[in-house]
Formats: structure tokens, sequence, C-alpha cells
């Protein structure tokens, strides 16, 4: 539990930082091609999510946290997201959960449980509706078979 706890942290603090670089990206895009970027209240909001995604506050609680009135937060947030902020927060639970899936041995139930998300069926349908593959096959992708030669990008020795 202490590794998915600190692993938690570690992608906790990238989304933080993924949410930074997004409001830099809008504010040095050409002003033809952008949209405004989102209020620092909204940004705070989307770090918060990421942050606690396994015990997210409910929305009067985040809006007061971020100096918004819940109307505010549930009228801005899609236009600068792209959809509420629980649906937003889904989403972005199984693309955490994917990556701990594909990038560490952690059972997928203990992944699930990490991000928030129940682990069984649900999860299962959800992760095959957004990436097109449950969470076993997921994992199976990205795994090198016992035996099998890893592709490490470098020329095989010569004989």
């Amino acid at each position: 539990m202490e590794r998915i706890t600190a692993l938690s942290v570690q992608s906790g603090a990238a989304s933080v930082l993924g949410c930074h670089f997004e409001a830099i990206r809008l504010l040095t895009a050409p002003a033809a091609s952008r949209t405004p970027a989102p209020d620092d209240r909204l940004l705070r909001a989307a770090a918060i999510l990421r942050m606690r995604m396994q015990n997210p506050p409910g929305i009067e609680a985040l809006a007061r946290e971020v100096g918004l009135s819940p109307a505010a937060l549930k009228r801005a947030f899609p236009v600068a997201f792209g959809s509420p902020p629980y649906a937003w927060l889904r989403r972005e639970r199984l693309i955490e959960a994917r990556r701990l899936i594909e990038q560490t041995k952690l059972p997928i139930a203990d992944i699930a449980n990490s991000v928030g998300l129940a682990a069984g069926g649900h999860f299962a349908a959800a992760c095959r509706l957004l990436f097109g593959k449950e969470p076993r096959a997921l994992r199976e992708a990205v795994q090198v078979p016992d035996g099998a030669a890893q592709n490490t990008g470098r020329m095989p020795p010569r004989e």
C-alpha cells in the first residue's frame, strides 16, 4: 500500500505540473488558434481533483476551496476542460490507472482502488470503452514474454 501511495503522490505532482504546462501552452499559442486560458481557480480545481482522485471533495467543497460558487464551477469547468468536473475526473482516473497498469506489476484491483475506482466489471468496461482494451489486455500489450528479446533501442553486439 505504501508503494501505491508513493506512486499516487508522484502522479499527483506530475498532474499538477501537467495543468501548469497546459496553461503555458494555452497562453503561448498564437492568438488565432487558442481558446481562452482556464482561470487559475479552474486549474487549481483540476489539480485538487487529480491529487485527491482516490477521495475527491464534493462539488460544493471543491468550489469553496478554489473560491468559486458551485454553479460557476459547474458552468466554467466544461468550457475549460471539455467535460463536467466528475466526468473529467473519471477519465483522469482511467488514464492514471492505465499508466500504473502498463508501468508497474501491481495487482489490477489495487491499481483501481488507488485511483478511486472500484475493481471489477465496471472498471474493465470503462477501460474497454476509453482504451479499447480491458485492464489485463493493456498490461499484456506492454509486457515482454519470458525469454523474448526486449527492444532496448540499441544494436545487438557484434559476434
